[in-house]
């Protein structure tokens, strides 16, 4: 299930010839927000960075997903694997693995042929691979002391660099391979809070990277691979625990990369992290040495949403639901965003597929290339979010709280359904699990209101304010357990606020919650120090609404106030917020005070 606004799905009804293309397109990948196979209060689902998941139909996801959740089940010992994988140049990853009685031994290797489903962990390897095909080895076992002799290039963090003579037997050499490693652990060591010991031996094709680590002195780990530098630096720098997030935190919300890498003139693109090959709608082609890709597999990538409106001559396209929604008129080339147009591109028609530039992308997805000249190759980056959670428990607290594995702390929102994006909510960092880099992984301990009966949380995209996913808490509160939620500033530290609140029909509430047929009436006193409170304001607002103009009424000389709300917009639940008195707090003279909740029946 993606997310999407209601409004503009009903907009969206008509669907055309191109866009039932278009979704046998993009019902190969369309991922599920919250639910990726659905859990269950029993369910003992491993849940890994994305970079294991990969949460799709492909067959990467059978090969090495599968061999993740294995090792969790069955190694003596904690696994990691790399949630990146070197380059294979068009050809499918192949695994060979076993268990041994201290750790395990995998190998990846290149195949002409798709792999069959996972791995079973057998006690020995198949048969013996031809070294030309294998792009690493990774293997666990009893700890035995590195070898430390030979060059040394560099050391930080309790890892140490070297190279033998043929890798670094002249200055020049040396210096570039100490240039790569103090470059690449500029910011941190590769695997956290481990010890390792990183070698460079042989030359030309015989080269080969090593990399040595243990973290108590009772299991090596060790990874191998005949690759480029480049490839090796990035997979080494990806090897991640293999543990059970969900164990750990309620939700898992991290970025997921994806890739697809287009040939000129081929009409099967290659899905590195997936593991498959996938037909494309037309062969990318070159005019005047620009690249042009059919419009409906970026769409695919994008897992966004296309349909052709034959009166309009116009292509509607988005990305990820109707997020950047598009339109793109095929005779002109216009693109247009809210009926505004921002660009023109030139079109290329074959065979009733349009085809537009690759620059197309970058100015209006957002999208990372890389263009290799050589071999005509188009690499196309795609960056979302991946998210899940355990089942979650019946709310039984005003403020309902709950864990979550994340990248640098909240660069989201969170927010109750019913109170809206103005709700409050509050976090507390605490460090990740051991093998996630604390400069870049963290969980937090997030706290966000509750109303009783039937709530929705709702996290966002802090930097688009697109919906990432929802969940249903349902709380078992009273009235009385909803609190009057006062603003916490500095400013009312000796401030002394009694307020009561009565429905229509004479009834007094126990606390910052009120059910009325009609209005409700807020009756209060208040006492301070520095201020004159001669009036305050107010304001209310419904869930996604926005805050009516300010309403000043009278306080009292002893501090005493009565208020009567009746909002205009009729039944729906209130939020209503009192705020201080003109002119008390200085320039920008407007702060709330306290919150509370009408429901108007």
């Amino acid at each position: 299930m993606i997310l999407f606004n209601k409004e503009r799905t009903k907009r969206r009804l008509v669907i055309t010839l191109a866009a039932v293309i278009a979704t046998c397109f993009l019902s190969m990948n369309v991922v599920a927000a919250v639910d990726i196979d659905k859990l269950s209060a029993d369910s003992e689902r491993v849940v890994l960075d994305p970079g294991f998941v990969y949460p799709s139909s492909f067959d990467y996801k059978r090969v090495f997903m599968t061999l993740a959740n294995e090792l969790y089940k069955k190694s003596p010992v904690t696994a990691y694997l790399p949630t990146r994988l070197p380059n294979s140049d068009w050809h499918y990853y192949g695994l060979q693995s076993k268990l041994l009685s201290d750790g395990y031994e995998i190998y990846a290797y290149k195949t002409e042929q798709l792999p069959p489903d996972g791995s079973d962990l057998p006690s020995a390897l198949e048969q013996e691979l031809d070294p030309s095909v294998v792009l690493f080895k990774i293997k666990a076992e009893a700890y035995n002391a590195p070898d430390k002799s030979g060059i040394a290039l560099y050391e930080k963090d309790n890892w140490t660099f070297i190279a033998d003579q043929p890798a670094a037997g002249t200055i020049p050499e040396k210096e570039q391979l100490t240039r790569i490693f103090t470059d690449t652990t500029k910011f941190s060591a590769p695997i956290p809070g481990a010890e390792g010991v990183v070698s460079v031996t042989g030359s030309g094709v015989n080269r080969k990277y090593t990399a040595y680590w243990t973290f108590d002195e009772k299991v090596s780990y060790s990874f191998e691979s005949k690759s480029s530098i480049n490839d090796f630096k990035s997979v080494l720098y990806s090897f991640r625990p293999v543990i059970n997030l969900l164990d750990v935190v309620d939700i898992v919300l991290l970025p997921y990369e994806t890739q697809i890498n287009l040939q000129v003139d081929r009409k099967e693109a290659f899905l590195p992290t997936e593991n498959m090959f996938y037909t494309l709608s037309s062969k990318p082609i070159m005019i005047e040495d620009s690249v042009f890709l059919p419009v409906v597999d970026i769409v695919w990538l994008t897992q966004g949403h296309m349909h052709y409106v034959q009166e309009e001559h116009a292509v509607y396209l988005s990305q990820n639901g109707f997020y950047n929604e598009l339109k793109l008129d095929i005779r002109t080339g216009v693109v247009s965003k809210k009926n505004v147009r921002i660009a023109k591109v030139p079109i290329h028609v074959v065979e009733g597929r349009t085809l537009v530039p690759i620059r197309f992308l970058t100015e209006q997805f957002g999208l990372n290339l890389d263009y290799d000249q050589a071999s005509r190759t188009v690499s196309i980056n795609y960056s979302k979010w991946f998210t899940n959670y355990r089942t979650f428990e019946q709310a039984i607290t005003a403020d309902y709280p709950f864990t979550i594995f994340s990248i640098g702390g909240p660069s989201f929102h969170y927010e109750n359904s019913r109170i809206g994006s103005g709700g409050a909510w509050s976090y507390e960092n605490t460090r990740p699990p051991q093998g996630y880099n604390g400069l870049k992984y963290t969980i937090y301990k997030v706290s966000i209101p509750i109303l009783p009966g039937d709530n929705e949380i709702i996290y966002r995209d802090a930097s688009t304010d697109r919906i990432i996913a929802t969940f249903p808490i349902s709380a078992d509160l009273s009235p009385a357990d909803i609190p009057f939620r006062y603003s916490g500033s500095p400013v009312y530290d000796t401030l002394k606020m009694d307020i009561k609140l009565k429905a229509s029909d004479g009834e007094i509430w126990p606390s910052g919650y009120v059910e009325t047929d009609s209005y409700a009436d807020i009756n209060g006193a208040i006492q301070s120090e520095g201020f004159n409170y001669e009036s305050l304001r107010v304001t209310y607002r419904q869930a996604d609404g926005v805050d009516s103009k300010l309403e000043s009424f009278q306080v009292s000389e002893d501090g005493k106030f009565s208020y009567r709300f009746k909002p205009i917009q009729g039944p729906g639940t209130y939020f209503v917020t009192l705020y201080n008195p003109p002119s008390s707090i200085g320039i920008f003279d407007i702060a709330s005070i306290v919150t509370f909740v009408v429901i108007v029946k």
